[in-house]
């Protein structure tokens, strides 16, 4: 059985460019310098706009016929 997806995007960081990053929706989201009070601040902002609408995980499949 496959483990199940994490509901909450995690705080990341990009060692390269020292940035802290979430993959949501299928793409990477650069927050800022890793770890700094702004990249913290972004993520809680962007955390809390993905609880009221979160991305679909995948694409969206009509009924078949």
């Amino acid at each position: 059985m496959a483990r199940p997806k994490n509901s909450v995007p995690t705080y990341w960081f990009h060692k390269p460019s020292n940035t802290a990053r979430w993959w949501v929706g299928g793409k990477w989201v650069t927050l800022g310098k890793f770890n700094s009070p702004e990249s913290r601040a972004e993520y809680a902002r962007v955390l809390a706009e993905h609880a009221v609408a979160p991305c679909p995980t995948g694409p969206v499949k009509g009924p078949r016929t």
